[in-house]
């Protein structure tokens, strides 16, 4: 068995169909979800807005809450859209890439025009989030990278200042969980497709061999003297060839020991 295979009771799965198959079930599934998760960010960022409306004052008040409700508004259409159009299942990391950098710009946008940087806890769900989301390893440490890189940004233009080895810590903390879950993640799928996998060739053998095995039954009306069998068309026919007709088999020939004692007495037979 090669390295890349994967067997089991004869059936074979190499490890370029089981990747294939593990992808496109991670990307369908996340394309069919993926309008149930942008509607619940939406519902988020709905209670946020009105939570800054009720909390804050004056221009950051009118500011944090026009920014929630622009972030609503946003992910309301992103929703319409996983919702309702049809469009290719390879495109899932693309679209949740930029739902990230939607949310990262507006708490990049919070931060600046209120000179408040925030805690990061927001940044590391996002960061969490990824490798929940997305799907290959290469999506999973470019989003990783732009949330992380671009969370230090505000802090170059404004005077707020930072805990960084807190925040560093926190950040650390994040990228794990996100590897962590990406690779359980993955790893679940890759046993199911194998299963499902296993199970589709298992169908596709059975169904090979039921196309190709015809099987005699019922009552065949043989000859008692010369074994010829009589067939549908009331026509008789030799035994060998009535078999032949009608399963895949050859005969070939031979003489059984009490023959060869008949016919060839004290001899070998041909």
């Amino acid at each position: 068995m090669k390295p890349s295979e994967f067997v089991h009771d004869d059936i074979i799965v190499s490890s370029d169909e089981l990747n294939r198959h593990v992808q496109v079930t991670l990307d369908e599934t996340h394309r069919d979800l993926a309008w149930i998760k942008t509607i619940l960010v939406a519902l988020l960022y709905g209670v946020l807005s009105v939570i800054n409306y009720l909390t804050l004052e004056g221009e950051m008040r009118l500011t944090a809450t026009m920014f929630a409700m622009a972030v609503t508004v946003s992910f309301v259409i992103i929703s319409c859209f996983h919702r309702f159009i049809n469009y290719p299942a390879r495109l899932t990391n693309l679209m949740t890439f930029g739902e990230l950098c939607v949310l990262q710009a507006d708490s990049i946008a919070f931060s600046l025009v209120t000179n408040d940087i925030m805690s990061g806890f927001g940044v590391y769900v996002m960061i969490v989030s990824a490798g929940i989301f997305l799907t290959t390893s290469r999506w999973v440490i470019l989003a990783v990278t732009m949330l992380g890189v671009t969370w230090f940004l505000p802090g170059l233009f404004s005077e707020a200042s930072l805990d960084v080895a807190r925040e560093s810590l926190m950040m650390v903390s994040a990228l794990f969980g996100a590897f962590f879950f990406f690779f359980v993640r993955l790893r679940s799928a890759r046993r199911l497709s194998a299963h499902q996998l296993m199970e589709l060739k298992y169908k596709e053998s059975l169904e090979y061999a039921l196309e190709h095995i015809d099987t005699l039954s019922g009552l065949l009306n043989i000859c008692a003297s010369c074994k010829s069998i009589r067939t549908e068309e009331n026509e008789w026919t030799a035994l060998d060839i009535y078999v032949r007709e009608r399963a895949d088999v050859e005969f070939t020939h031979s003489v059984c020991p009490t023959c060869q004692a008949k016919l060839y007495p004290g001899g070998n037979s041909a």
